[in-house]
């Protein structure tokens, strides 16, 4: 990352983007999002493909399940270290217990 803000994933979808913006620009239309996909899978090297609305809503179900304990005063600590095969985390020199 150079510092402002943006990772890799922000890269990847400039680059995408910027393939789309290539394609119209040479008189091509895009109308369609298999249209989309299809120009990006033999295009590129990304794996792209088309997530339907049911798989996200059911994604959205299992995430309502998946709900992790709260950690007291989590909020105030600036470094969280897992200690393997303990059953403990240490921060900020306190250590929490889970």
């Amino acid at each position: 990352m150079a510092g402002h803000g943006k990772g890799p994933c922000d890269g990847v979808g400039a680059a995408l983007k910027r393939r789309l913006n290539d394609f119209v620009a040479h008189g091509n239309d895009l109308v369609k999002v298999e249209d989309v996909i299809k120009l990006l899978q033999n295009k590129t090297k990304v794996a792209v493909y088309l997530v339907d609305d049911s798989k996200i809503k059911e994604a959205q179900e299992l995430k309502e399940t998946l709900v992790a304990p709260a950690i007291p005063g989590i909020l105030n600590l600036h470094q969280i270290v897992w200690i393997r095969g303990e059953k403990r985390v240490t921060g900020s020199g306190e250590y929490l217990f889970i």
